[in-house]
């Protein structure tokens, strides 16, 4: 645990004098502020998000990893159960 506080004391004082001398580049901060300029603007934008969410019953369906794979097979049509095996392989 005192290696690990150690190292990162060691990180931080690197990537302190990395950024120290960076900032000492002409026209870095000018670049930096569009590139935050750019993102702001991305983010104030609406995104067009679609209209097919479905409501789940339960809070399973509402898992991310469910999401995609809860239409994808109608009941019955494969004869394993849900949830599939976390095999990484499809269940039918």
């Amino acid at each position: 645990m005192v290696i690990g506080a150690g190292i990162a004391v060691v990180l931080l004082i690197a990537f302190t004098g990395v950024v120290a001398r960076l900032m000492v580049l002409p026209y870095l901060k000018l670049f930096g502020g569009i590139a935050l300029m750019v993102i702001a603007a991305k983010l104030l934008v609406p995104e067009d998000e679609g209209d097919d969410v479905t409501a789940g019953t339960s809070l399973w369906h509402a898992h991310p990893d469910r999401r995609d794979r809860r239409h994808r097979h109608e009941p019955g049509q494969c004869d394993r159960g849900w949830p599939p095996p976390r095999t990484g392989r499809s269940r039918c």
